[in-house]
């Protein structure tokens, strides 16, 4: 099973990643801050982590920059607007 982490400090995007990509063979899980999201690096070693730019604390880039400057090898997709992704009714 693959595993896509989703850095973003506004749960309703996690929310909207799992209803639309989790299936049988695709685990979503999320992070609150940059902070817990390279705990969740180090810890689920993902195979992809989407991250939103915009984060309290450790900014999106500043978590970028550590997971380079740590040499994680895990592909990184940066997003600065999800509301796309949210259906609402």
């Amino acid at each position: 099973m693959q595993t896509l982490l989703v850095i973003d400090d506004e749960t309703h995007v996690f929310d909207a990643f799992q209803r639309n990509f989790e299936s049988p063979a695709l685990r979503v899980i999320s992070a609150s801050s940059g902070e817990e999201g390279l705990e969740m690096i180090v810890r689920e070693k993902p195979d992809v982590v989407v991250m939103d730019i915009r984060l309290g604390g450790m900014d999106g880039l500043s978590v970028l920059k550590e997971i380079r400057g740590r040499d994680m090898r895990v592909p990184v997709i940066m997003i600065s607007y999800a509301d796309m992704l949210v259906r609402h009714p």
